[in-house]
C-alpha cells in the first residue's frame, strides 16, 4: 500500500490538471464571445432606452409608483427611486489588473455565500452551492459541509500556506498543509467594463444597499452593495482563492466597488445563463478562532514536496 502522503499528492495533482483544462476551455470561450461584442452592446443599450421610455410614459398616464407596486407583488424590501445614475457623471471604466499577492484583510468577520447557477432555465447543481467564509487580519478560511463532514481550508496570507482540515462525524480531525496558490489576478483582455452607481437602495439582511450596474463584454451584472461594510471585496475573495474556482468566478469580482455586495446577479449576454449570489449570516468582528486551528488533528505537511 502506498504511503498516505503520496496518495494525497496524487489526488492534488489530478485536481490541478482538471483546473488547467477548465481554464483552457474558458479562454476559448472568451475568444468567441469577444467577436460579437460591439453588436451585443448596441442591442442592450437600445433595449434599455426603449424600456426606460415606455416606463416613463406609463408613469405619467397611470400616476403609479412602480416600486411600491413591485413591493406589494413580491414582498421584497422597499426599493427607493428609479434606476437613474446617482450622479450626472458618466459610468466609470474599470479594468481588472494584475496585482500583488494579498497579505492582509481589511475586513474582520464572517458570512455565508450561496451561489445559484441557472442554465437554460434549470438550476445547475454542479456549479451551485453554499460556502461559509471567515476573515482575520492575516488569515482567511472557507468551510463547507460534504457528506456530513466539515471541510475547512485555512489560508495564511503571510506564511503563504494553505491548510485543509477535515473533521469526521466521530470528532477525529486530519489536516494537510500545502503551499498557498498565488492570489494574483490577471487583467481581462478588454477594458470596456463600465460601472454605474444608481440612486436605488434597498435593505438586505438589515444593511442598506446601493445598486450598481456593471456592463462587461459578456455579462450584465447587478450588485446590491452594503457600502457601510468597509472592505475590498476583490481582495477578500482572492484571499480565499475563490476567483480561481470556475463556479465562483462571476460573483467574486467587486469591479472596484468598495463595500460588501450582499446580492449579485450576473446575466450572460452570450448564452442562456444566470448566476446569483446571496450573502447571509453576516457577522462583523472577530470570528470563531476554532475555525483556524488544527489542535487535535493528525497533521501532514507537504510544503516541501
Amino acid at each position: 500500500m502506498k504511503n498516505p502522503k503520496y496518495l494525497v499528492v496524487y489526488a492534488l495533482l489530478g485536481l490541478f490538471v482538471l483546473s488547467a483544462q477548465g481554464l483552457q476551455a474558458q479562454v476559448t470561450d472568451k475568444a468567441e464571445d469577444y467577436a460579437n461584442q460591439a453588436k451585443r452592446k448596441t442591442e442592450r443599450r437600445i433595449d434599455r432606452s426603449v424600456d426606460n421610455a415606455i416606463d416613463k410614459g406609463l408613469d405619467k398616464i397611470f400616476n403609479k409608483n412602480k416600486n411600491k407596486k413591485k413591493e406589494a407583488e413580491t414582498n421584497e424590501p422597499p426599493v427607493t427611486d428609479a434606476d437613474v445614475y446617482a450622479t450626472d457623471a458618466e459610468p466609470s471604466t474599470y479594468k481588472l489588473e494584475e496585482v500583488a499577492d494579498v497579505t492582509s484583510n481589511d475586513f474582520t468577520g464572517s458570512f455565508k455565500m450561496a451561489v445559484t447557477t441557472q442554465k437554460g432555465g434549470s438550476v445547475d447543481e454542479a456549479s451551485s452551492g453554499e460556502m461559509h467564509y471567515y476573515f482575520m487580519p492575516t488569515q482567511s478560511a472557507t468551510q463547507v459541509e460534504q457528506g456530513g463532514e466539515a471541510i475547512t481550508v485555512v489560508y495564511d496570507l503571510q506564511q503563504k500556506s494553505m491548510t485543509t482540515i477535515k473533521k469526521k462525524p466521530g470528532g477525529n480531525k486530519v489536516a494537510v498543509i500545502l503551499n498557498r496558490p498565488s492570489t494574483q489576478k490577471l487583467a481581462l483582455s478588454s477594458n470596456e467594463i463600465k460601472v454605474s452607481r444608481l440612486a436605488s437602495t434597498r435593505t438586505i439582511q438589515g444593511k442598506k444597499c446601493t445598486k450598481y450596474i456593471v456592463e462587461a463584454p459578456n455579462d450584465y451584472v447587478t450588485l446590491w452593495v452594503a457600502e457601510e461594510v468597509h472592505c475590498n471585496f476583490d481582495l477578500l475573495m482572492r484571499s480565499v482563492n475563490a476567483a480561481s474556482k470556475e463556479h465562483l468566478q462571476k460573483v467574486t469580482t467587486g469591479y472596484g466597488i468598495y463595500g460588501l455586495p450582499m446580492k449579485i446577479t450576473v446575466e450572460s449576454t452570450t448564452r442562456d445563463e444566470v448566476v446569483e449570489m446571496d450573502v447571509t449570516d453576516l457577522i462583523q468582528g472577530t470570528p470563531d478562532a476554532n475555525v483556524f486551528n488544527t489542535d487535535g488533528a493528525d497533521v501532514t505537511d507537504l510544503r516541501n514536496f
